[in-house]
């Protein structure tokens, strides 16, 4: 996990302590973090497609509700296979990270 403070909470520790070890990452380590560089696509993609929601609304909420519905159109289009070489690059630094914090 990463060092986010509700990993660290009560109710974290107690529903996870008896089935897993915790293991977190070493503090400001984010780019070990695999979600970070999934957000990282994510934002790419958000940033060279945002153009197409460059309109007249009428509201906040229709530019929100477009905002929303196009970010999760890029989530559901990111390809499985790519999500999964993220994970297995991202798996040796982490581990390499984690074998010096547990020294």
């Amino acid at each position: 996990m990463d060092n986010l403070s509700v990993h660290r909470a009560a109710l974290v520790k107690q529903e996870f302590s008896d089935d897993f070890l915790q293991l977190f990452l070493p503090p400001y380590s984010c780019e070990l973090n695999p979600i970070e560089t999934v957000w990282s696509l994510v934002k790419g993609r958000y940033r060279r497609t945002a153009h197409l929601l460059r309109k007249n609304w009428q509201t906040h909420q229709e530019l929100m509700d477009s905002a929303i519905g196009h970010i999760t159109h890029i989530l559901n289009d990111i390809d499985q296979a790519k999500l999964d070489r993220i994970a297995r690059c991202n798996y040796k630094p982490m581990a390499r990270a984690l074998r010096g914090n547990l020294v």
